[in-house]
């Protein structure tokens, strides 16, 4: 039977997330729970923030683990500073980062960012383009680009061939699978929405062409073994098989969603290993260049209060950012929801990644995996388990 803790735990989400739009980006629990949060009046946000403390007290007495408490003391944690901004609250933005995603978020190095660029500009310069780096990118994009049916026919191959793949790793129930469907009107490229049942739709954004070369990042990063994966796993072992039915609800600007990030961004790496040729080493090192500069832009405007004209000016002087796609990424910098969550991809990559390559050097890949996949993580929970791990 689901403990109690759980159940309220869930409510006090389904609850705030009538609220803020977002929150909840998907849901798979108990059907009636949904519904009766559904029907009732809309609670003060005043007495959620009780709610939520009394459960965060709660937590103590709990017959549970270790790191299943600290767990859900993040998780709690996060859901009452979204209340609080909600009711006008104004956290300070790298303390809102802290206290959301359960990560410190830092400007990345000058030096770090300069690695990068002179990595990029050294592959694109051996593949015979020519100039500065954004024209030498230009070069290499334009060559690539592909959109309508074309994007899609591509995109679904490349998802099957995945699958195939991760299969060799995971094992996935029969049932799962993935749907597809347009996305518009977004400021990224692509997005999952998990069912439940095991279950995902897939969607691609019209508006956002896509590179060839950079179309197994993306896939991997939603699809086998990225967070499809992920949350298939998770119903499956934390779900159905623990009974932890805070598993059911899945949270944006949460801690969970560092690790998903992480593990989604790096997931393509468990299955084909490090990318060898500069086909595929160039879009993953663009991608990561443009994240390192969009967390700096970030704090630019949210800790530094600069003027958005001069972040604008800081990405597309960058020489990765194009006009239009600096306007995507400055709507994502700018949304009062998403405005943290952009340091999921960046710090959470980082974290999974270097966890990864360790794990690898000491011949621990399939326990690493089986913490990444099949327990709860946040990011202080998953450090200590590699901790241990690697110890």
């Amino acid at each position: 039977m689901p403990d109690d803790f759980s159940t309220r735990y869930l409510i006090a989400c389904l609850r705030l997330g009538r609220y803020v739009e977002g929150l909840v980006e998907s849901y798979y629990g108990p059907k009636q729970l949904a519904e009766s949060v559904a029907k009732e009046p809309m609670r003060p946000l005043g007495e959620l923030l009780i709610d939520l403390d009394e459960l965060r007290k709660q937590i103590a007495s709990e017959p549970f683990d270790e790191m299943r408490k600290t767990f859900l003391v993040k998780q709690i944690t996060a859901l009452q500073t979204t209340a609080r901004e909600r009711m006008g609250a104004r956290t300070p933005y790298r303390v809102y980062v802290s206290r959301t995603l359960d990560i410190e978020p830092k400007n990345v190095r000058e030096q770090d960012i300069s690695e990068l660029r002179r990595e990029l500009e050294s592959l694109l310069k051996k593949k015979g383009y020519q100039g500065n780096l954004a024209e030498a990118l230009l070069q290499f994009q334009k060559k690539r680009l592909i959109s309508g049916e074309r994007l899609k026919a591509i995109f679904y191959n490349l998802v099957a061939e995945a699958r195939v793949h991760t299969q060799k790793v995971f094992k996935l129930p029969q049932e799962e699978e993935v749907e597809f469907a347009a996305l518009e009107n977004r400021p990224y490229s692509s997005d999952n929405e998990y069912l439940g049942n095991y279950k995902s739709i897939i969607r691609l954004n019209v508006n956002l062409p896509l590179m060839s070369a950079s179309l197994p990042i993306h896939v991997t990063h939603q699809t086998y073994p990225g967070h499809h994966t992920e949350h298939v796993l998770k119903e499956l072992e934390l779900y159905q098989v623990r009974n932890q039915l805070e598993s059911s609800i899945i949270m944006p600007n949460t801690p969970e969603s560092t690790i998903s990030e992480g593990l989604a961004d790096t997931s393509r790496k468990f299955i084909l290993g490090e990318p060898a040729m500069a086909e595929d080493k160039i879009p993953e090192l663009e991608m990561a260049l443009k994240r390192a500069i969009r967390a700096n832009a970030a704090l630019m405007i949210h800790d530094k209060r600069l003027d958005l004209e001069e972040a604008r000016k800081y990405l597309l002087e960058e020489g990765v950012y194009e006009e239009n796609e600096s306007e995507y990424s400055m709507r994502f910098v700018l949304d009062p929801f998403w405005r943290a969550y952009l340091f999921t991809y960046y710090e959470g990559g980082k974290l999974i990644s270097e966890a990864w390559k360790r794990a690898k050097q000491l011949g621990k890949e399939e326990r690493f995996l089986q913490i990444l996949y099949r327990e709860e993580n946040c990011p202080t929970t998953f450090k200590e388990k590699a901790r241990k791990l690697f110890a």
